[in-house]
């Protein structure tokens, strides 16, 4: 079957492996056959109390199965999916049900919004007998919205990104055949379900390469993880920056003994450091450390490390995607853009800003990069962080990564303060610990970075804002950090 939808992905893999692992959750394990007819009864729901061609169908879930059977079960009527992150609040979960107009919500929580029908997943599955499967789907367009996504970006402001049949199938086999997973490896998402990336790079991309793979409840403590990990032989993660940064920590606190093998982990969310880069190839020596590029709006796979590489980049795009470099005079970064079967159908209610991000079928990604001689993509920061000052345009990210890689700085967050002569100036808020020297980290600094990107206050805080895949928040007012200034070079 090859219809370019995304359940058929499924389908393809009940028919050819039907009594194979497919997830694993707590001690339960469903086969493929297994979590496929828990699906086709979600889809037997919705076709007995929906008349109308098409709803948009919310699924709230902590990490758990029931996640998956309603995904595919949605999409199996031929309707669209709408994730609401779990760790939403009441306020924002009721404003995606507002503006995404969704009338059916899948969940495990009770609400108090008259506006919507909530259903529990294994009221429906003990609901229907297991009766002969039927893989006949309803006349479904690859080009169809399958997915409708909240995504905050970089900004803050709550954006829906329509995600087509097409957009997620080809995305998901093009990072499956990259990733090139064999037979005998056995996965572990550590990041939410309602995530692009944990949807098409992990779920979907384990699935069509018949790869076995463990879901475990948010939120993930460390020392939990990493005995998970050996109890389960998981041997391939996908993870984010700070959640790595965190299991490191827990295996240095707690002299951790590695007794288990990763063949490979795959990175984003964020860019990688070097810092940690080098301490992920010194506890795992022989596992590909593979940082990728994309976006929701790319369904998200733009470019991803091959196998092997011992380069620290973004790599090249995968398979159906180009990007370009929208140079501006002589110099080599610039936005990326980004074409190909992975673009968005567009903004869902938001013409305007649809229009706004394309330039000629090419998707602006805001994003700053540029292209080294072998074609592999190297990420700079994002177009909207960046500071000038007297007319220089500074990268914040290039900042941060340098405190980064500094003994005894735990975290930094490079912003713009206002300066009555270069319009502004970079400065930097730290999280510390007891090995910081700052005469010698500001030494090193003035032979890393130009003296105009030398931070001119340099703040101490207790601690510096995330969001959910480890990015810093930069939309906030400095003065609740409760900072103190340690070097004012002003």
């Amino acid at each position: 079957m090859c219809d370019f939808l995304v359940h058929s992905l499924l389908q393809n893999s009940a028919l050819k492996t039907p009594n194979e692992i497919c997830v694993q959750y707590k001690n339960d394990s469903w086969s493929y056959i297994e979590l496929y007819n828990h699906c086709l009864k979600i889809k037997k729901y919705l076709d007995e109390i929906i008349v109308v061609e098409r709803r948009n169908i919310g699924i709230h879930f902590n990490n758990d199965p029931s996640f998956l059977i309603s995904f595919f079960g949605i999409l199996m009527a031929g309707h669209t999916v709408v994730p609401i992150p779990y760790y939403s609040t009441q306020t924002e979960v009721e404003r995606i049900i507002h503006f995404c107009d969704i009338k059916i919500l899948f969940t495990d929580k009770k609400f108090s919004s008259t506006h919507v029908n909530t259903t529990d997943v294994s009221f429906v599955v003990s609901r229907y007998r297991n009766n002969t499967l039927d893989f006949k789907s309803p006349l479904i367009n690859k080009n169809s919205p399958a997915l409708i996504l909240p995504t905050s970006g970089s900004t803050g402001d709550p954006k829906f990104v329509m995600l087509s049949h097409y957009n997620i199938y080809s995305n998901a086999i093009a990072h499956g055949r990259e990733i090139q997973h064999n037979s005998n490896d056995i996965f572990i998402i550590t990041m939410p379900l309602s995530f692009s990336s944990t949807i098409t790079t992990q779920i979907l991309s384990c699935i069509y390469s018949n790869v076995k793979f463990h879901i475990v409840p948010l939120p993930l403590f460390p020392r939990a993880i990493l005995n998970y990990i050996e109890k389960y032989k998981i041997n391939c993660l996908a993870a984010v920056p700070s959640f790595l940064m965190n299991l490191i920590e827990a295996i240095e606190s707690y002299n951790y003994k590695i007794d288990f093998k990763l063949s490979f982990i795959t990175i984003s969310g964020a860019p990688v450091t070097q810092r940690l880069n080098k301490q992920l190839k010194e506890i795992f020596p022989k596992t590909d450390v593979i940082q990728t590029y994309g976006l929701t709006e790319a369904s998200p796979r733009v470019t991803m490390m091959r196998r092997g590489y011992q380069k620290l980049c973004c790599g090249k795009p995968v398979d159906g995607v180009e990007i370009k470099i929208n140079k501006q005079e002589s110099k080599r970064e610039g936005e990326i853009s980004v074409r190909g079967v992975n673009i968005m159908i567009g903004y869902y209610k938001n013409k305007k800003l649809t229009q706004s991000t394309f330039n000629k079928n090419w998707l602006r990604t805001g994003d700053i990069g540029y292209l080294d001689s072998d074609g592999d993509l190297h990420l700079i920061g994002r177009k909207k962080n960046i500071i000038i000052s007297g007319g220089i345009n500074i990268y914040p990210e290039e900042i941060e990564e340098f405190f980064f890689n500094q003994i005894g700085v735990i975290q930094s967050m490079v912003i713009g303060e206002k300066h009555y002569i270069l319009g502004e100036s970079p400065v930097v808020y730290l999280t510390i610990n007891n090995e910081f020297n700052i005469k010698n980290i500001y030494n090193q600094s003035t032979k890393f970075l130009s003296r105009y990107k030398i931070p001119k206050r340099w703040y101490k805080v207790k601690n510096i804002p995330l969001n959910n895949t480890g990015k810093v928040i930069r939309t906030f007012k400095p003065e609740l950090l409760h900072s103190e200034v340690i070097l004012d070079l002003l």
